[in-house]
């Protein structure tokens, strides 16, 4: 419902535990401009801990795919949304919207329904933080996790979109 209701061209995810860095939203606006490109992501930091003792990692050293990254994603999901950024014009293009029967693997659905169809430019640098800690969803939720992924899996096989290589990879994304 918050993608209706937002007016701009560009469309961008922040949840209220996490953060980005000064430059994201320059950088993407910039990558944005080329007619070429959908959508675009960003690596992130990992941070944990309490503010005076704070670790933080990145979240992803390799590189990061761009283009055509249906097929690598499947594979290895890397997209944090907390880095995401979409041509409004591209969600209403390719009819992509957020699926409300999932709580956890919506976003990760989100995406890879967006780049089965969408180019995507991924900058290698970290523009957001991702703060883990013990409220995270992923982490209290679990078993909604498993349902939702059960869930999905049988999408998949109603729809004859579950072959043993695509089940193999899916399994890793658990």
């Amino acid at each position: 419902k918050a993608i209706s209701l937002s007016q701009g061209e560009l469309i961008t995810f922040l949840d209220v535990d996490d953060l980005w860095t000064e430059n994201k939203l320059n950088s993407q606006v910039e990558i944005m401009h080329n007619k070429d490109i959908d959508f675009c992501y960003s690596n992130y930091f990992i941070i944990e801990g309490p503010k005076n003792n704070r670790s933080k990692k990145k979240a992803y050293n390799k590189k990061l795919p761009s283009g055509k990254i249906y097929e690598k994603l499947i594979k290895f999901y890397d997209v944090g949304i907390l880095t995401l950024c979409i041509k409004r014009k591209v969600l209403s293009k390719l009819n992509i919207c957020f699926d409300s029967r999932f709580t956890i693997i919506g976003d990760m659905l989100f995406v890879l329904e967006l780049s089965k169809l969408g180019i995507a430019y991924a900058d290698q640098n970290c523009l957001a933080y991702y703060r883990l800690h013990q409220n995270n969803l992923s982490k209290t939720k679990l078993l909604l996790h498993v349902r939702e992924m059960r869930i999905w899996f049988n999408d998949l096989s109603k729809d004859n979109k579950l072959d043993e290589n695509v089940f193999g990879n899916l399994i890793s994304l658990t």
